[in-house]
């Protein structure tokens, strides 16, 4: 009778093997296989797992190599060392005094899943258990009468390449497995467990799985030191975190993904120019994931790349309008610009929408000049307005730091004081010779004085409009350098300066900006 079981279960046994990728593309996740069919069951339930062994379990006998046994010729699969391999359909058999043992071949980094079916007539539940090839508990569970269970078990790319299940209980069962080798990121396998193992991908959409003996999912990804965008997101159907790192493995950031969130979690980071190289990405948790990985260069005032992070590397512009992004480690962008020594207006401005950034003004000899704000709490553009005189120029840098996208704008032109196409004399030695008997000119800030030199004949009276802010000076000087009078004039006032103190020549008018800073307009008359 005996004999004759034996060979009823020998000719029973099959075993299912359904290979699926794991890759992109929405393949890249663990195959699934719906329970046997049972008659009469109702809908099934959640059944109970656990990584807790039967109480009845005992150790069971070893080699010294830790190794399985070899069983003796026809023995039943009672036993570690005389487990059953499972063939290629459902075994169907019936468990009560005894326990049976099936043992499953995979490669490295596969996802065993194992399906157990209790007959509806059965006394009692059974009970799956799986353990690894070296017969080390993994995982336990119970599956009630009528119903089917599933059992799944995730080896990581430095596990086993094999499982025992074991079937306890009184109960008539069917009994399947598959094992789906992993494809995490599309590479046919398990990603690496460690830095050191990390897997080489491309930026794009990673999918994969994580859990049991599989909790590290290590991916490297070459980026360029051009400074760029890192974008990173996770998606799971239960909890990821993704961890990115530095090409020095320093921790930059993370984002927890869970099964409930109804979209991706994400986080981005700017890398500087200086950085880049083989940065890390981290997966680890359990559940599947479809995570992406998206790298941009920057592009700051139409460069191509992230502008330079000091003086020396500054980015060069011309006067106009831009835009740029700051944060993480790039905190600064520097921007060069030369101006004609000439003389002119000068304004920078500056615009954020989802940051805090703050423009800085240099000379060419890196000299602060001044600065303006933006803060994305404040829809007001900030703004520096600077008006440089005759002997300033050549290459001024402009600074912007803080963090988040910005808007910029260079503007200069050139001063015209007297119609002269550039600033009017600085001092007595180089006052602006003048014929005529009105003019234009712009004084105050970087440029504090104009110095005019006026013939005799176009009159003594002085006639001055001042339409800037603060006061304006205007000081009259004889042929031989002689201080004469001066007066006041209010911004948006006018008022006459004359000569009554009989000097005969040719004479000079300062217009002095000292306090104030502005447009005027002066008329000579006799």
């Amino acid at each position: 009778m005996k004999e004759h079981m034996r060979k009823w279960f020998a000719a029973s046994m099959v075993c299912t093997v359904v290979l699926a990728a794991c890759g992109g593309g929405g393949a890249n996740q663990a195959a699934t296989i719906a329970p046997a069919t049972v008659t009469g069951a109702s809908k099934q339930p959640a059944v109970n797992s656990t990584n807790t062994p039967a109480a009845k379990d005992v150790a069971p006998t070893q080699t010294p190599d830790n190794t399985v046994a070899t069983a003796a010729p026809k023995a039943d699969n009672t036993s570690f060392a005389s487990a059953a391999l499972l063939g290629k359909d459902p075994v169907k058999l019936t468990v009560k005094d005894s326990q049976f043992y099936y043992k499953l071949a995979f490669g490295k980094g596969a996802v065993v899943v194992a399906i157990l079916t209790v007959d509806a007539g059965s006394p009692e539940p059974a009970t799956l258990t799986m353990y690894d090839e070296s017969q080390t508990f993994l995982k336990e569970m119970q599956t009630p009468v009528g119903k089917s269970g599933t059992l799944r078990y995730v080896f990581s790319g430095a596990g086993g390449t094999g499982a025992f299940l074991k079937i306890s209980g009184n109960s008539s069962v069917t009994l399947s497995a598959l094992s789906t080798p992993q494809n995490d990121g599309g590479t046919g396998g398990d990603a690496g467990q460690d830095f050191d193992t990390a897997t080489a991908v491309k930026p794009g959409t990673l999918n994969g799985i994580l859990g049991d003996a599989d909790g590290n999912d290590y991916f490297v990804v070459d980026l360029p030191k051009t400074g760029g965008v890192l974008n990173v997101t996770v998606q799971t159907s239960d909890n990821v975190v993704a961890t990115v790192y530095d090409n020095s493995r320093n921790f930059i950031a993370e984002v927890a993904a869970q099964k409930t969130d109804k979209a991706p979690a994400g986080l981005q980071h700017i890398l500087a120019t200086d950085q880049g190289g083989q940065w890390i990405v981290r997966l680890n948790g359990s559940g599947e994931y479809t995570a992406t990985v998206a790298f941009g260069g920057q592009n700051d005032a139409n460069s191509g790349k992230d502008a330079g992070d000091s003086f020396d590397a500054a980015t060069s512009v011309k006067p106009g309008s831009y835009n740029g992004l700051l944060g993480g480690a790039d905190g600064n962008d520097y921007y060069l610009i030369d101006l004609p020594k000439g003389g002119g207006s000068l304004s920078v401005t500056v615009k954020t929408s989802d940051g805090n950034v703050v423009v800085t003004l240099y000379d060419d000899s890196q000299n602060y000049i001044g600065e303006a704000k933006s803060d994305k709490n404040k829809p007001d553009t900030g703004v520096y307005a600077a008006i440089l005189n005759g002997g300033q120029g050549g290459n001024w840098f402009v600074r912007v730091n803080g963090e988040g996208s910005y808007a910029f704008t260079v503007n200069f032109v050139p001063q015209n004081d007297g119609g002269s196409g550039k600033d009017a004399g600085d001092d007595l030695d180089t006052a602006l010779s003048l014929d005529k008997t009105e003019f234009d000119g712009i004084v105050g800030s970087l440029d504090g004085s104009d110095y005019y030199k006026i013939p005799a004949a176009n009159g003594r009276k002085v006639t001055v409009a001042f339409s800037g802010k603060g006061v304006v000076v205007v000081s009259l000087y004889d042929a031989n350098r002689n201080f004469l009078k001066e007066t006041s004039i209010d911004a948006g006032k006018s008022a006459d300066v004359v000569d009554d103190t009989g000097a005969e020549g040719d004479y000079t008018i300062r217009m002095n900006g000292t306090d104030g800073v502005g447009a005027y307009h002066a008329k000579i008359t006799k």
